[in-house]
């Protein structure tokens, strides 16, 4: 298996799903929407930034961010496997998803 950026992204994902290693410690910003999926956040910043620098993901459309937030909720509520992540990473690569979305 070649290592590429897309793998490595996938896989920084992965352990930052698995692992959990960032929280917000500040009581003003506890509980507010969004501080508690900060993982979850951060591994898609990882994916769509891997995606955009290879030139996969161009600009930003409703339907791409409806389908990033559907992989948000999936990432916080649903146990993603390591072979599932490289899936998803590398079907979010595909000539029909960089072109449907321009």
């Amino acid at each position: 298996m070649e290592i590429n950026e897309r793998k490595k992204a996938a896989l920084y994902a992965y352990w930052i799903l698995k692992l959990k290693p960032f929280t917000i410690v500040d009581s003003r910003y506890v509980g507010r929407p969004g501080t508690s999926a900060i993982n979850e956040k951060f591994a898609l910043y990882i994916i769509v930034s891997a995606l955009f620098r290879t030139g996969r993901l161009a600009g930003d459309c409703g339907t791409t961010r409806d389908y990033i937030n559907e992989l948000e909720f999936s990432f916080r509520y649903r146990d993603i496997s390591m072979g599932s992540m490289f899936l998803i990473v590398e079907s979010l690569n595909t000539e029909t998803f960089a072109h449907s979305f321009l």
